[in-house]
């Protein structure tokens, strides 16, 4: 079975959907409801709001939510932690996910 290179066909609205959990984490989190701690914010309560709201998206639960994530955020917009938390990465840090996974990563810059 030939696996495509984006998971774009299993999920055709993948950019709408990373561009509305973008806004959500920004701004839109607030008025659906959703707490964040340091910019993080909590998967499941993300995939609840987008199952209130944005029922085209055919997302329920937080386990499709981190699927989409993996099969189409090549940029690395965002981070999603084992405590299945997810965030939005600034451009500049952002580490597009290529085969070769030695990104020197500079943890904690402290702050907060």
């Amino acid at each position: 079975s030939a696996a495509s290179s984006s998971g774009s066909s299993r999920w055709p609205d993948a950019v709408k959907i990373q561009r509305w959990i973008g806004w959500a984490l920004k701004s839109g989190g607030r008025e659906m409801n959703i707490q964040q701690q340091a910019g993080w914010a909590s998967m499941g309560l993300l995939a609840k709001a987008m199952s209130e709201h944005k029922q085209e998206f055919g997302i329920n639960s937080a386990a499709q939510l981190q699927e989409l994530l993996r099969d189409t955020d090549e940029d690395g917009r965002f981070e999603v932690d084992d405590r299945g938390r997810i965030r939005k990465v600034e451009r500049g840090q952002r580490q597009p996910r290529s085969g070769d996974g030695c990104g020197g990563g500079a943890s904690g810059s402290g702050g907060g």
